[in-house]
């Protein structure tokens, strides 16, 4: 090859080599603010709070140079797409917070709506995430931590990041969680309503998670002769679909039979319409039964 076509041809190809580099250099440096993600495995863990002059935990999500949008110097445009970068129930870095429905029935729509059904007062922006936790885990905000059953027999206190106010529109708010946490936002469906008849709901501020154990009794009113016989608080009807006759029963999303009940996927999804434990008599059957009707 002559000199000159050859030493053109190398410019050539430095030339398609400096190209490429341009193009790839924004998808080098994209990201290059930010932690690689759970840096904190060992307490204090993740980012969610516990906040230090020693930790570097901002730099999880947030980036001061480099941000990779422009929404609060997160990686995604919506919370929900910067929770998802750890908490895709389908596979990320981090914990997956719900298990996966193939086909929902129904869903907390993050992203989606401001309407809340059942409720008074529409939420100030669109339902996601921070809506129901405090992502920065502000003990102010959250409520306190309780117990939290796993199917091995151990428990653990955690709050769940959990807002005791997960509806800024009202000034109602609950210091635990259970069925007057419920109602900040669906407030209508609660029996003391005024002027809706709905079924009798529990709720005492006290009467909380802590009355939903591991076995599945929970879900059944006592029988005669034993007390207490409450009214329910929500999640007597409305969580994780199940079968409430067994004790331990797979769940519909997949766990193990000593998996139930356990939250795997309510309240983000459902396997059954409004998040019903069971459906028809199937679930009126779990406290009222037959043979103790009039």
């Amino acid at each position: 090859m002559h000199k000159i076509y050859e030493f053109g041809y190398r410019n050539y190809l430095w030339g398609i080599i400096l190209l490429i580099f341009l193009l790839l250099a924004p998808s080098l440096v994209l990201g290059a603010g930010y932690n690689v993600p759970l840096q904190y495995t060992s307490p204090p863990y993740g980012p969610h709070g516990d906040y230090t002059a020693t930790t570097n935990k901002c730099k999880e999500c947030h980036a001061v140079h480099l941000a990779q949008s422009a929404f609060k110097l997160l990686r995604y445009e919506t919370i929900f797409d910067n929770c998802q970068y750890c908490h895709d129930p389908s596979g990320g870095p981090g914990i997956a917070v719900y298990g996966v429905v193939l086909n929902p029935e129904s869903t907390h729509t993050a992203e989606g709506t401001i309407t809340i059904p059942g409720g008074d007062y529409s939420l100030p922006r669109t339902l996601t995430c921070s809506s129901c936790h405090s992502v920065h885990g502000n003990p102010n905000r959250m409520i306190p931590p309780t117990s939290f059953y796993y199917c091995d027999t151990t428990t653990t206190l955690t709050s769940h990041l959990l807002l005791k106010r997960p509806n800024p529109n009202t000034s109602v708010y609950s210091p635990f969680y259970g069925g007057y946490w419920c109602s900040i936002c669906h407030n209508r469906r609660m029996s003391s309503y005024p002027n809706l008849r709905n079924h009798p709901t529990n709720e005492d501020l006290s009467y909380a998670s802590s009355n939903l154990p591991r076995s599945n009794g929970a879900y059944r009113m006592s029988p005669v002769g034993f007390a207490p016989r409450t009214s329910p608080i929500c999640q007597y009807c409305h969580e994780d679909l199940r079968d409430t006759e067994n004790d331990f029963f797979i769940t519909t999303v997949g766990y193990g039979a000593s998996d139930n009940p356990q939250y795997k996927s309510y309240p983000h999804q459902g396997a059954s319409p409004r998040f019903v434990v069971e459906t028809g008599d199937d679930l009126c059957l779990n406290c009222h039964i037959t043979t103790e009707l009039p």
